[in-house]
């Protein structure tokens, strides 16, 4: 018998859970803990983090005891991640939806359960943290329902937060691997150039220095005209200069690779990153009814890290994003100001969600974001947004009252600017000694 609800969207929320799945089983341990103090505030037996997967219920978490799956169309969370706010049952057998339920009529005969949904940044429930008993129990007071709303933001902030530590993790072993193959290509060149100096010309100048010794010493008789002794002095003196010079060379070592020093020095196509990112989130605007646009500007590259500056656009346009009502739009603009930084804004068109004004309310998170809308997983991700920003000497702004809608603003200054997308050599600005590393007096 099917007693679960019809998600809207479900294979959209199906491809997402798969993303977060390994994350979630990373936290087991901080999960667990959590879990279990959970229960204990609210006096509860049974307490779990499940995940509600295609065709089953899966118990990733658990106090009380170990659960095994169950069948998705009787698990009761299958009904909390129907809508945002907490599910809460009192009497299950009391209920015509669960009455009949197997879990309820039968073993193990649940009586009481409530569950909030473990909602992401996507928009949608991976699962839900819920308590459970055998026996019916007193509704949850207002108070109550509050603290399970907040567990639930902290166990969704929790998971969030760890698959954003694996995506950087990730990159900088990425970066890392870069680093090392060129270092080792480097170390094979400078190796090359040794063994060319020792056998390729050392020799041949050993020799030269050698012949000119025994012409300026009439070795094999006399020269008539001194002038040419006078030659043979300058050219052993300028041989012997080079053969010290080159014996230096030789005992040098590779200069350290880091990726500052060793880095292609191309300029990253903002225009191009800004289409990978919206193609990414393309899937997330057809489920929240939002439409994407981008306006042409100026070509700008800018000399930032590829792997940080898709992070920086995909999270921060994913913020925008869920802040826009459905049937609005997501204008995406970029121009390089008379200073000669690059700023990338984002408009909203048409009504903005409940809450968006009021996160925007005290202005730049570029300062302290780790303090702005507290709970909010969407808003959690604007401080690593402004921290990697700030990495390249720039900002990342969240206006307020501003008169064409701006969501937000992402700034470069013009050391990290080329206007023509390419080498360094194609910048109309000074890039001399410009990395495209984070600066390193950035604060972290």
């Amino acid at each position: 018998m099917h007693f679960s609800p019809t998600i809207a969207d479900d294979d959209f929320r199906l491809q997402v859970l798969e993303r977060y799945e390994p994350h979630v089983d990373s936290l087991s341990a901080p999960l667990d803990l959590l879990v279990s103090l959970f229960a204990r505030i609210f006096d509860m037996p049974y307490g779990a983090v499940t995940l509600v997967m295609r065709d089953r219920v899966s118990f990733r978490s658990c106090f009380g005891g170990r659960f095994e799956d169950v069948s998705r169309d009787v698990g009761i969370c299958s009904h909390t991640i129907a809508g945002p706010d907490p599910f809460i049952v009192a009497d299950l057998a009391d209920d015509d939806r669960f009455r009949q339920n197997p879990l309820v009529s039968g073993e193990p005969h649940l009586g009481f359960y409530a569950g909030v949904p473990l909602i992401v940044p996507e928009g949608v429930a991976l699962g839900a943290l819920c308590l459970f008993d055998m026996r019916a129990r007193p509704a949850l007071n207002r108070e109550q329902r509050e603290l399970l709303e907040e567990f639930g933001r902290v166990v969704s902030a929790m998971i969030v937060a760890e698959r954003q530590a694996e995506e950087v993790r990730r990159a900088e072993a990425r970066k890392s691997l870069g680093v090392s193959r060129r270092a080792a290509a480097a170390d094979q060149a400078f190796q090359r150039m040794k063994s060319l100096i020792g056998d390729e010309i050392m020799t041949p100048v050993n020799a030269m220095i050698g012949f000119a010794r025994l012409i300026s010493q009439q070795a094999y008789g006399p020269i008539g005209n001194p002038v040419y002794q006078q030659y043979a002095r300058h050219i052993a003196t300028s041989g012997e200069r080079v053969l010290r010079a080159m014996d230096e060379a030789r005992r040098m070592e590779p200069a350290s690779t880091t990726p500052e020093a060793n880095d292609d020095g191309i300029a990253t196509a903002l225009e191009e990153m800004v289409e990978a990112a919206l193609s990414a989130l393309a899937g997330e605007a057809r489920h929240a009814g939002v439409r994407l646009h981008t306006v042409g500007g100026a070509k700008i590259g800018l000399f930032v890290d590829r792997l940080h500056l898709a992070q920086m656009l995909e999270q921060l346009l994913s913020f925008c994003l869920h802040r826009v009502a459905e049937g609005g739009c997501l204008e995406i603009s970029w121009l390089r100001e008379e200073d000669g930084s690059a700023c990338l804004k984002v408009v909203g068109e048409g009504a903005l969600k409940a809450g968006s004004e009021d996160l925007a309310a005290d202005g730049a998170v570029g300062e302290d974001p780790a303090h702005r809308a507290t709970g909010d997983t969407l808003a959690g991700n604007l401080p690593l947004i402004a921290r990697l920003a700030a990495g390249y000497g720039g900002s990342l702004l969240i206006p307020c009252d501003e008169p064409d809608g701006a969501m937000a603003l992402l700034r470069f200054p013009p050391h990290r600017v080329s206007v023509r997308p390419g080498r360094v050599g194609a910048t109309s600005t000074p890039v001399e000694g410009t990395a495209v590393g984070p600066d390193s007096s950035a604060a972290g």
